[in-house]
């Protein structure tokens, strides 16, 4: 054999080991693909730019028709059974079943960019259509899932940010009602109503933990006073301008930025300390809120004549509206068990219960029970003494519930 030959040879022997060497670490790089995430965001984000991005554009007007209960069943549907759709379905589903879901957000800057929240809203509002759509098709415990599904997407949607507190109240929402239209077409399953019970009961929904919240949305906007100076800048001289005393005024002027928004956020602390009192206190709802608008007008006031809290006196005023937005979300849930406890009723005797089973929930605008009317097309579960700024009919809130023959 010459050289050229042992060259060829050896060239070729090589070339086939070097191709056994590649396809070697191909077979082991596809047997250990990198584990998924275990951040529930990054998913949620996919499915949001999955939603907004793709070729086929997002059915929104049919969405609002499936939820208002005025057809667009047959153009969901096809966008769910596309693989668009599926894909935004399967992204949100995974997400939703993972424990953690952090946001990713630059809290050192101050401010949040959540202008993402409406597309989480779309997301929540597509799973609501698809849950009715699942009960028209007879597929009610895949319905029921999907309703799940939501309320684990609002305890995810959290409350980093107003907005973001907001759309999750929202998704809850929407995860109850559409469990209402659910029971409202399924027929009686006793085993399906213990389920559902159960699931609600498990499954986190919207947070409440006002006091944590509000701190931390102080903190935000300090961190966003010393971000932006300019900002700072006409905050201070605002509060300056307000302080009729020069002694006081003076004292102020000598603060250092840290000191001074050290001391607003004292300031808002304090007011915190306050409204948690009244919003755990035994007294009627209207008297909690009564109280709590007069704390907030004081505080308010303070600010106005020179207190350091004027610097974050935006958050004061929601702190009463935060609070209303709970007592309703209360209220909706409370109904939706209760009716739940009907449902099974009628599910083991054949026709509704002429009183309240016993156990159910109360009104939480008044801490007794819900009045109970049976209607021709199912119930009523009513709420005396609802405050009379919030939704009512007959000076009452009233929730509406339909029962299959």
């Amino acid at each position: 054999m010459n050289n050229l030959t042992r060259i060829r040879v050896g060239g070729g022997l090589l070339f086939f080991a070097m191709m056994a060497i590649v396809l070697s670490a191909g077979s082991m790089a596809l047997a250990a693909l990198p584990a998924d995430p275990d951040n529930a965001a990054p998913l949620y984000y996919q499915a949001a730019l999955r939603l907004a991005l793709s070729e086929r554009p997002y059915p929104g007007l049919a969405v609002d028709d499936v939820l208002d209960g005025d057809g667009g069943h047959d153009q969901v549907r096809d966008y769910l059974g596309k693989a668009t759709g599926r894909g935004v379905v399967i992204l949100v589903e995974a997400a939703s079943r993972m424990r953690a879901c952090d946001w990713g957000f630059m809290h050192s800057l101050g401010w949040v960019p959540d202008s993402f929240g409406l597309a989480l809203n779309r997301l929540g509002c597509l799973l609501a259509a698809k849950a009715r759509i699942q009960a028209a098709d007879g597929q009610y415990r895949p319905a029921l899932e999907t309703c799940l599904t939501l309320r684990r997407l609002a305890a995810h949607v959290g409350d980093a940010t107003p907005l973001l507190w907001a759309v999750s109240g929202d998704t809850h929402r929407r995860s109850l009602s559409a469990i209402r239209d659910v029971l409202a077409v399924m027929p009686a399953d006793e085993n399906l109503l213990v389920w559902i019970k159960d699931g609600l009961t498990c499954t986190p929904g919207k947070p409440w933990h006002p006091k944590a919240t509000f701190r931390h949305f102080a903190e935000l906007e300090i961190q966003a006073r010393k971000v932006l100076p300019e900002e700072y800048k006409g905050y201070r001289e605002n509060l300056l301008g307000r302080v009729k005393d020069d002694v006081t005024r003076g004292e102020l002027r000598r603060l250092s930025e840290v000191e001074l928004l050290g001391r607003a956020q004292e300031a808002f602390g304090e007011f915190l300390e306050e409204a948690e009192k009244i919003w755990d206190s035994d007294a009627a709802l209207a008297e909690q809120w009564r109280r709590l608008d007069l704390l907030v007008d004081e505080s308010k006031q303070r600010g106005r004549e020179g207190d350091a809290i004027y610097i974050l006196r935006g958050l004061l005023g929601r702190t009463r509206r935060f609070h209303e937005a709970h007592v309703n979300h209360a209220a909706i849930s409370n109904a939706l068990m209760t009716a739940i406890e009907i449902h099974f009723v009628k599910a083991k005797t054949g026709r509704l219960p002429e009183t309240l089973p016993a156990g159910s929930r109360q009104n939480p605008y008044n801490g007794r029970p819900f009045e109970y009317q049976v209607t021709d097309t199912g119930f009523l579960l009513r709420c005396p003494d609802t405050p009379p700024e919030l939704w009512r009919r007959d000076g009452q809130r009233v929730f509406e519930f339909r029962v299959r023959e």
